[in-house]
């Protein structure tokens, strides 16, 4: 079997070697070993909305691509048109548009052929597709303008993995996931081969928005931080504790599930049941530990304001207070006020 490697296009038949190939915003990535799984994994969750509608809408679009005149690509040479000819059409496959809007969810933790996890892309895909292959995108609003992003029609040869795998004769069947985190929507291309059952419209996830969650190794996060610059509780009382946040390579906001937050100085701050109470007027820190990651957050005790002072203040204001405000008696002494 030729070395598939030098087309940088991703394709698999049987257990063959996988091939890197994606599209980062007209950004192509070759091929790769997958990394050592040496690094720590962290749960996290991130809030998505799937866009079967649209998804869908690019299966005619990759069909007449295959069976019409555009139907080619550059030879390795970038002198020779390569005609893909006698190609059918790809059936669409409901078990394969789960592997895909799976994908496309991954996408937002970690953009690339390995999962976030650290695993490979294949084992997204049940058993009998012998065949198998994808193509990724992200930042297109539509199905059209993604399908002419990975069409790479103005590419050279080494540009064109994603356009020469919608023309593979191998494969015959394909499944399209599209996936909105944020503002940015990801874009999946789930190929396979063999004869088997293609599902059904029932495989679909079972709400189109959901907060989804999924393990992602720490070296494939951009920035790890507290979602709070800082906190301030009054002396007896509690407040929520931050979240702790994850910004992907690809710029989704992911939620870190499995941290622990401890005070620094128990005098000051105490942390139990994901709350935070004031011990007594003073500053400290909170410590988040997750993944063999520790994050810190400053936090500042103040005084509690007495009847008479609030009584006072309330009496002088002009014009009268109402509702929920902050009064500040002192410099470096506030208090909250219901």
């Amino acid at each position: 079997m030729p070395d598939r490697c030098k087309e940088r296009g991703t394709y698999m038949k049987k257990t063959q070697a996988m091939v890197s190939l994606l599209l980062a915003i007209v950004l192509l990535l070759t091929c790769s070993i997958m990394p050592a799984l040496a690094d720590q994994e962290l749960k996290v969750k991130v809030k998505a909305e799937f866009r079967y509608k649209e998804a869908r809408k690019m299966l005619d679009l990759i069909n007449s691509f295959r069976t019409g005149n555009d139907a080619w690509y550059w030879a390795e040479d970038n002198k020779t048109v390569v005609r893909a000819s006698g190609l059918g059409k790809l059936t669409y496959d409901y078990n394969l548009e789960r592997v895909a809007m799976q994908r496309a969810l991954e996408l937002a933790a970690y953009f690339g052929h390995t999962r976030p996890d650290g695993s490979s892309w294949s084992t997204a895909f049940p058993s009998g597709y012998g065949t198998k292959g994808e193509n990724l995108a992200y930042g297109y609003g539509s199905a059209d303008s993604a399908f002419k992003g990975l069409a790479e029609e103005d590419k050279d040869y080494a540009g064109q993995g994603h356009r020469r795998n919608m023309l593979r004769k191998e494969f015959t069947r394909i499944g399209i996931g599209a996936v909105k985190v944020g503002s940015v929507i990801y874009w999946a291309q789930s190929f396979g081969g063999g004869s088997g059952s293609s599902g059904s419209d029932s495989n679909r996830f079972k709400s189109d928005k959901i907060t989804a969650s999924m393990d992602l190794l720490v070296s494939n996060s951009k920035s790890i931080g507290s979602d709070l610059e800082s906190l301030s509780v009054a002396k007896g009382e509690s407040e929520t504790l931050p979240k702790v946040v994850i910004y992907s390579k690809s710029g989704a906001k992911l939620y870190v599930t499995d941290c622990s937050w401890e005070s620094a100085n128990k005098k000051i701050a105490k942390v139990k049941n994901n709350k935070v109470k004031g011990v007594k007027k003073g500053e400290t820190t909170l410590e988040a530990k997750f993944g063999g990651k520790t994050i810190t957050l400053p936090i500042k005790v103040t005084a509690k304001a007495t009847s008479a002072q609030i009584s006072e203040i309330i009496e002088d204001y002009d014009p009268p207070l109402a509702g929920e405000f902050l009064i500040v008696l002192e410099e470096d002494e506030c208090f909250e006020i219901e």
